[in-house]
């Protein structure tokens, strides 16, 4: 998801409040959006269709 984060632009939309600051640090790190998580579920409730196994997915999750 991350990953997708950065290509896809309605998703980039979203996580680049995460990546707007001129320095990391820890708490620039826990920057997410409000509608982040929200986007993420469908993400994963996809993948046990497409065969990835759900233990895998809760730890990537």
């Amino acid at each position: 998801y991350h990953r997708l984060s950065h290509r896809v632009r309605f998703l980039w939309a979203i996580h680049m409040s995460h990546h707007s600051s001129e320095e990391m640090n820890f708490a620039v790190s826990f920057r997410q959006a409000w509608f982040g998580p929200i986007s993420k579920e469908p993400f994963f409730m996809i993948m046990p269709i497409m065969g990835f196994d759900p233990t895998i997915i809760a730890v990537a999750g």
